[in-house]
């Protein structure tokens, strides 16, 4: 079966691209909420060094169904952009170091990341994950996750895509395919001001151990898109 500490560890996450950008600086506020009345909160602020790595710092915080918000946990993430596959496939990989309190472990991670230009303003992400925990209440083995999306750019910074998220568990005990955590949902993207982007977005779940639906809301500030 999934971890708990896995269970809903997508809540907030995303299906990102390895590109980077020189000059980029960004700040995004997210906000997700489940059936089972668990609401997600996270801020994080991004910022290239050079046109191959960037940093990102993540903060979460989350509220369960009768209890009051609780710090999750604190994650600083460094992006990768490798060379160019060909013209059309980008890849990269993102390394991270998550910090949690209340005995519970922390982990690193390695990350790879895929992107593709489909043509007449498509593109897919596919990206494979894993961590790795240490300190106290550590679990054995890798955590394997995988995420996937395919966009349609409809110009001036708008978009739609179709998002999937999947955890398969740990390496020395993955799921069966019931208790997997599987999502698959919509999102649209909206540029509503000079340097602001709206993202709302629902995800189904296809498993008995995956909520029904989670519903999400992102507002982001970038200087550079």
């Amino acid at each position: 079966m999934v971890s708990p500490l896995l269970s809903f560890a997508q809540g907030t996450g995303g299906v990102f691209g390895p590109v980077v950008n020189e000059g980029h600086r960004a700040g995004e506020y997210r906000s997700t909420w489940d059936e089972s009345d668990v609401w997600q909160q996270r801020f994080h602020y991004q910022s290239a060094i050079d046109d191959d790595f960037m940093w990102r710092l993540v903060g979460q915080v989350r509220k369960p169904k009768g209890s009051s918000s609780d710090f999750d946990f604190l994650q600083a993430e460094l992006f990768w952009q490798l060379p160019d596959i060909d013209n059309v496939w980008q890849h990269g990989v993102r390394f991270d170091l998550r910090y949690r309190d209340d005995n519970r472990p922390q982990s690193i991670g390695l990350n790879w990341m895929h992107q593709v230009d489909l043509g007449n303003k498509w593109s897919a992400r596919l990206i494979a994950l894993t961590s790795r925990d240490f300190g106290s209440n550590r679990r054995s083995g890798i955590g394997l996750q995988a995420r996937g999306s395919v966009t349609r750019s409809m110009g001036s910074g708008n978009a739609m895509s179709i998002l999937w998220f999947s955890d398969y568990g740990r390496s020395n005990d993955t799921a069966s395919g019931s208790d997997q955590f599987q999502q698959i949902g919509p999102t649209f993207q909206f540029k509503v001001g000079k340097g602001w982007q709206v993202l709302f977005g629902a995800l189904a779940g296809l498993t008995d151990a995956t909520p029904n639906h989670e519903y999400r809301l992102w507002l982001t500030r970038s200087t550079v898109q």
